[in-house]
């Protein structure tokens, strides 16, 4: 397909702009049904790019390569590799779980590989970047690699996908990994997104070095990534709330997976604010990551309010001199969107605060620097004052 922009967007795409909205496109062949490729040239019909067409969404180009030749299977292994090798280089031994393919952040957009130890676990964004990828090729890749025996594609929820296995059948409902040394135990088929959150691992490494002698509670606590940090990390007891029963009973699985004191973890499968208001308890340190509350621009106003809510309630179950550490994945809020609900949490909250960590997604989830929307992980660790 050939495909032109209504407007002058060269300098933005060749700084990185990964995307480009239906009504900035002419020449569209209506009749297309499936994701393709396409040329894209500007308004002058001078080349710009080579990408993927998708006729499902609202983002209906996105760029694969600035080569006027059209990119062929060799370009997909390229960046396949330059991905590989970039997460070699940033873990050792001591971690076999991380994000392998970060959608447009290594160049491959709408694609999302994920590692469990000898599984791989494949998601795409959306029908259309499922339709153009060629996940078997893929797949394969991965098998050839040192240690890969499974590759699994497991679509998105409420996806009208059929999952898919390549290489050896295995157990997906219980699969273990090891994260700086920590170790955890996932549900792959049963869990949110691939099955657990990469992203934070090193605010997860962070809140292993403070945990110590701090009593802890986890809101939101998913299958208890933060709350297995803050156990090996020192922390004599952790409570984790989290609505999801099996979410609780997993991590409690991967606490004691760590030989920790089964009886220092308290799980608790209840909503966060009941259990708030019924326990009335302080702890040294509180931990706070809700879900994605924006999931559009639209729903932004009632989001940030109920991110001031919930934050508000973490803050008052923190002990005077006690820490906090407050987050949001939510891509419609933006750093400073963020520090402002901090703000109104801590004004809400009564208490002040010294800032000592503030930051996003970890290295394994790097994003085009022209596209800061794909920032979308914030994280603040905060020290409270009386």
């Amino acid at each position: 397909m050939q495909l032109s922009t209504r407007k002058n967007i060269r300098k933005p795409l060749l700084r990185g702009q990964p995307w480009i909205y239906r009504d900035t496109l002419a020449g569209i062949d209506r009749n297309a049904k499936t994701a393709q490729w396409a040329r894209l040239s500007d308004h002058k019909g001078e080349f710009l790019a080579w990408g993927m067409y998708d006729p499902h969404g609202h983002i209906a180009f996105r760029v694969v390569s600035l080569q006027d030749t059209k990119p062929k299977a060799a370009h997909l292994d390229e960046k396949l590799q330059n991905a590989f090798l970039l997460r070699e280089s940033l873990f050792n031994s001591d971690t076999n779980g991380f994000r392998c393919i970060n959608g447009e952040g290594d160049w491959l957009p709408g694609l999302v590989a994920d590692r469990y130890g000898e599984v791989i676990v494949l998601q795409t964004d959306g029908l259309g970047p499922y339709e153009f990828w060629n996940l078997d090729h893929i797949a394969h890749w991965f098998l050839k690699k040192e240690s890969v025996t499974t590759v699994y594609f497991k679509p998105r929820s409420n996806s009208p996908l059929d999952p898919q296995t390549w290489g050896k059948n295995i157990d997906l409902k219980c699969v273990s990994i090891q994260e700086s040394g920590r170790r955890y135990l996932v549900n792959i088929l049963d869990g949110q997104k691939t099955g657990f959150f990469y992203d934070q691992r090193e605010n997860r490494d962070f809140i292993q070095s403070i945990a110590g002698g701090a009593h802890t509670l986890n809101l939101f606590s998913y299958t208890g990534g933060f709350s297995v940090a803050a156990g090996q990390g020192g922390a004599p007891s952790v409570t984790s709330v989290d609505l999801s029963s099996d979410a609780i009973d997993l991590c409690q699985q991967s606490w004691e997976q760590n030989d920790l004191l089964p009886d220092a973890h308290k799980g608790h499968a209840k909503d966060v604010f009941q259990y708030l208001n019924q326990e009335n308890q302080k702890y040294d340190l509180v931990i706070c990551d809700p879900p994605s509350m924006a999931k559009s621009e639209k729903a932004k106003p009632a989001a940030i309010k109920k991110y001031v809510e919930s934050f508000s309630a973490a803050l008052r179950s923190v002990k005077p001199n006690g820490y906090a550490a407050l987050s949001s994945c939510s891509s419609q809020i933006s750093f400073q969107d963020f520090s402002d609900i901090v703000d109104q949490a801590l004004t809400q909250s009564k208490r002040r605060a010294q800032s000592l960590r503030v930051s996003g997604q970890g290295p394994d989830h790097p994003f085009p620097q022209a596209c800061p929307q794909l920032r979308y992980l914030k994280f603040y660790a905060l020290k409270l004052s009386k």
